[in-house]
């Protein structure tokens, strides 16, 4: 009964210590905790992916007025803002799909990763757009935003 106890324990510590993994390294060695801000803009007018890019939109990041880098919604790319902050932009078709050749983009996916927390803006532009500027707090994990250029966002 001993031996079983002494197995079970064993065990357990083993899962204990194997589920710290899983918490970043970060805020293990007492280095400074990060997020990652990520949206989809909804293209809710009919362009193709030619006419998109002649628009030219795209999404500035800043932190405490500091723009952190420039990213071009007209295309699906990935590349490190600052040389530090992975990002990515994707692209799908209206139905959520993948969008093949130069047919209507339906939805503009794109995130930056390893942020550290705190304040941020997202301003939107585009020829042809309203500006639109979002601010947002980044805590501890993730903030997600989600627009369109219909509902009177980035219009």
């Amino acid at each position: 009964m001993k031996r079983l106890t002494r197995l079970l324990s064993l065990v357990l510590t083993i899962a204990m210590l194997m589920s710290l993994a899983a918490v970043p390294v970060q805020a293990l060695d007492g280095g400074e905790v990060t997020g990652s801000i990520s949206g989809t803009l909804r293209i809710d007018y009919a362009q193709t992916l030619s006419e998109l890019k002649q628009r030219e939109i795209s999404v500035e990041l800043l932190r405490d007025g500091a723009v952190l880098g420039k990213l071009p919604l007209t295309g699906a790319w990935s590349d490190r803002l600052q040389n530090t902050y992975p990002a990515q932009v994707g692209l799908r078709d209206a139905d959520g799909g993948e969008l093949v050749g130069d047919g209507w983009p339906g939805y503009v996916d794109f995130s930056v990763e390893r942020l550290p927390v705190g304040a941020y803006e997202l301003r939107f532009t585009g020829n042809g757009y309203r500006t639109f500027t979002q601010r947002m707090e980044l805590r501890d994990a993730a903030q997600h935003l989600i627009l369109g250029t219909a509902d009177d966002t980035f219009t």
